[in-house]
């Protein structure tokens, strides 16, 4: 770990740390991890959970970089919070363990909220029609025509079918959203809501769209606005509903919800699978319910009607159902011995569209499919450092990848991806592979490296540098900048001392078109962090042998801030760029690009937790460490750290 008075200060070892915990025995649990890594180049197509949390926003990236400006493009946000279901809980859950009788639990209000947007989607989503008709209405007319739906005594209906515990939750939520609307009656509450929802989704589906009242603009900060517009449970709902069936067989993504007890989850899924019946019948449910607490096979866990079904699993394989699957691995005869207990895995569960819930454990060990896409934690996350950076690390996978596109230069890179639409709206990555080095054979001709032999140089998200979907790299830090007077017009220099965290291999790539942030260490360490004083700095030129540098003050302060002794610096790239990614200094000799078979998948975190791995992605920056190696959860030593003698 590092000292919090001292972020610079080298990392300190197991038997300083050991030492320490001596004096002070009520000191808090250390977690150490041990590394010896070794570079592996055939691990090409490997996420690891640190790419999931870079893409967390910067601040550094929009405060100091780009100084807010936007050019509307986004890149997906793979840990993502919901903080009006998160205030919600937080108030109105008493406690989040082991809840008993008819006290709220966090699971209560995740239901009701699920069940809302079941509602919404069921009555106006499943026919096309009847939603067109409903859009291409004026507004006093469309609302009146909501109202005529009895949507909040339908809703009351769904939560009676569930448990007191679900009853009280959707009161809160019915509340919740009337009290955003004073004006409006409880009973037409949902009108109003649903109404808004309709205008969200259908100007989200066109830039061009104009709102036709400004009283349809909600306020993103105001909580009781997430149920006015599209949220992370409409998403998650809207996609398990419609995105599950085509040409006869199942092709879906997997969602899997972390919950408490055994008890909460048997409560949850008994009401889910109740009101799935109810509003879409009993004979082709449009998703399964998979209840795996560890205790026994997982193919008992899936219903039988989804072991029947056939699933797209692969675009260029035929469907199969899991119980040919099974039959298959010779588990159908053995099943009454109990020898198919491991017969089906998760991974088997590809193109299944699902909702898996996970008690404790599950099975910890087992690959999820490439299918799954979502990971629900706003109801549990673990408040133990490395519990939950384990429960993060089900993000990451080896991801499988579509046909390859050569290149041979930066600009014949980016002309096949503007030829292929890469990174348009909210595309995939696209992950960059290096040839390598051609060897030469008894003759003198080249002999081109096997394509087994490509490594993977990184993933891009977007084609040239420095946008908001740009992800920083920490390439240098120090401390010293001396200054060596000032070269053409606005550009000044300066020689870099004490430099830190600068691996070998990065001392030999050029720094040029990097960003140079300089941080004085008592605005870093206060309570309040001013972006805006921070000077930011375009690399220019630079000169290895001297360590001098060219740079462009690009900042947006032009007052003079001391930077004395204890101001720091670090140094960025954009380590997301094609651009970068398919340079000379990365590809000399060409390589290849491929699209993700599948979309990454996401994490929705509460709202305590997303808080936690903010601090962390700034501590990470101007600390040149790795974001989960910052993670803090309640406790100050509570994290995790490198030993200084590991090899």
């Amino acid at each position: 770990t590092f000292e919090d008075d001292d972020p610079m200060k080298p990392i300190a070892s197991v038997k300083e740390l050991r030492n320490k915990q001596k004096k002070h025995r009520d000191a808090e649990e250390l977690h150490v991890v041990q590394w010896n890594l070794r570079k592996q180049p055939l691990r090409t197509s490997y996420v690891r959970l640190e790419d999931f949390l870079r893409t967390m926003p910067s601040s550094i990236l929009t405060e100091c970089i780009l100084q807010e400006k936007s050019d509307g493009r986004q890149r997906d946000q793979l840990i993502r919070g919901d903080p009006g279901l998160s205030e919600i809980m937080n108030r109105e859950c008493t406690t989040q363990r082991k809840q008993t009788g008819e006290t709220i639990a966090r699971e209560h209000l995740w239901l009701a909220d699920v069940l809302l947007s079941m509602l919404y989607y069921r009555r106006l989503g499943w026919d096309v029609t009847s939603k067109n008709d409903i859009i291409n209405k004026p507004k006093p007319e469309r609302i009146e025509a909501l109202k005529q739906m009895r949507l909040v005594e339908q809703y009351r209906e769904m939560a009676e079918r569930c448990s007191q515990g679900v009853i009280k939750a959707a009161d809160i939520l019915l509340r919740r959203i009337k009290d955003f609307k004073s004006n409006t009656h409880h009973e037409s509450c949902l009108a109003e809501a649903f109404a808004a929802k309709l205008s969200h989704e259908s100007d989200g589906a066109s830039d061009d769209c104009d709102v036709e009242d400004e009283d349809e603009v909600v306020d993103v900060d105001d909580w009781g606005s997430r149920f006015f517009q599209l949220n992370e449970t409409d998403r998650m709902v809207q996609d398990l509903l419609f995105n599950n069936r085509v040409e006869g067989f199942l092709r879906g993504r997997m969602k899997v919800v972390r919950m408490f007890s055994v008890e909460r989850a048997d409560e949850i899924c008994r009401g889910l699978k109740s009101n799935r019946k109810a509003l879409f019948g009993a004979d082709a449910p449009p998703f399964a319910i998979i209840e795996d607490y560890g205790g026994r096979p997982l193919i008992e866990c899936i219903e039988p009607y989804f072991r029947e079904q056939p699933i797209k699993y692969s675009q260029d394989k035929p469907p199969r159902s899991i119980s040919s699957l099974l039959g298959g691995r010779g588990g159908a005869q053995k099943a009454g011995r109990g020898a198919c207990r491991d017969a089906i895995q998760y991974k088997d569960l590809e193109g299944l569209p699902c909702l898996l819930f996970l008690i404790e454990k599950g099975r910890m060990g087992d690959t999820f499919p490439q299918s799954f896409d979502c990971l629900d934690m706003r109801v549990r996350s673990s408040e133990n450092t490395t519990t939950l950076i384990q429960e993060l690390g089900r993000l990451s996978r080896y991801a499988s990848m579509q046909g390859g596109h050569s290149f041979s230069s930066p600009q014949h890179a980016m002309a096949v991806a503007e030829e292929q639409k890469w990174f348009e709206q909210r595309g995939r990555p696209i992950a960059v592979y290096r040839n390598a080095s051609p060897t030469v054979s008894e003759q003198g001709t080249d002999v081109a490296a096997a394509a087994g032999e490509m490594e993977l140089v990184g993933m891009a998200w977007d084609l040239g540098g420095w946008t908001r979907r740009s992800i920083l790299q920490v390439v240098w830090s120090g401390r010293i900048m001396t200054p060596e007077g000032r070269g053409k017009s606005s550009q000044e220099k300066y020689v870099l001392d004490d430099l830190r965290d600068a691996s070998e291999e990065e001392k030999n790539k050029p720094l040029v078109g990097c960003r140079l942030i300089r941080l004085d260490r008592s605005i870093a360490t206060s309570g309040s962090i001013f972006w805006r004083d921070f000077q930011c700095f375009e690399i220019t030129d630079y000169d290895r042998s001297s360590s001098l540098i060219t740079v462009e003050n690009k900042s947006i302060t032009r007052k003079t801030i001391s930077y004395g002794e204890g101001s720091y610096y670090t140094i960025v790239r954009d380590s997301a760029s094609l651009e970068w990614l398919t340079s000379e200094v990365n590809c000399p000799y060409g390589g290849v690009m491929k699209e993700l078979e599948h979309a990454l998948p996401y994490a929705l975190v509460n709202d305590n937790l997303y808080g936690s791995i903010e601090s962390a992605v700034i501590a990470a920056e101007v600390t040149s460490r790795e974001i989960w190696e910052c993670l803090k959860l309640r406790s100050q030593l509570h994290t995790h750290m490198k030993r200084k003698d590991a090899k």
